[in-house]
């Protein structure tokens, strides 16, 4: 029995290379966590931590306001969650 042969380290290819920017909304990571993700109108106030807090731009807004968060990209990281002083983000995980 012959044994495979292995690849040269030269002929493989380079493992997390980002061949290029701006392209995340190619990509749908919405369903990476178990968590659920709810924004709340009624609580939000507008001040725009949330939107500025989220590292994945998954906080949606129009006119200057926020109106939701954009769940095929939200991580479920908890970050807004936790910048939002009036309740209008809750991120419930599965125990």
């Amino acid at each position: 029995m012959s044994a495979k042969k292995l690849p040269n380290w030269r002929e493989l290819p380079i493992g997390a290379e980002i061949s290029g920017g701006g392209n995340s909304q190619n990509y749908s990571t919405g369903n990476w966590s178990a968590a659920t993700i709810e924004f709340l109108p009624e609580n939000c106030k507008n001040c725009g931590l949330c939107f500025l807090a989220c590292p994945d731009s998954a906080i949606l807004k129009e006119n200057g306001k926020v109106v939701g968060i954009d769940r095929e990209h939200c991580k479920k990281c908890g970050i807004c969650e936790r910048v939002c002083k009036f309740g209008a983000i809750e991120i419930s995980r599965e125990k």
